[in-house]
């Protein structure tokens, strides 16, 4: 059974939901090249009735942080596309 990390987390929450009596929401922030095709997952599920609280946001609409020092990377809002 080859699935992807997305189908393997729904499965995961369908369990979770199932063991415990909870409905536990699923965030997922999308880079933008992927953000369709999520989209398109998620509508396939909502048409199985297999849909919980699903919440996407796009990536790139929030600045990048550092990793060394959390702090965002781009210094304006005119910053680079690449820093954000």
């Amino acid at each position: 059974d080859c699935m992807s990390f997305l189908h393997l987390s729904f499965r995961q929450i369908q369990d979770l939901d199932c063991i415990y009596g909870v409905n536990v929401p699923l965030i997922l922030m999308n880079p933008f090249h992927t953000d369709c095709g999520t989209a398109n997952i998620i509508e396939v599920r909502a048409s199985q009735r297999l849909h919980h609280m699903i919440i996407t946001f796009n990536g790139r609409r929030y600045p990048r942080v550092a990793n060394y020092s959390l702090l965002p990377v781009p210094r304006s809002y005119n910053s680079a596309i690449g820093d954000w």
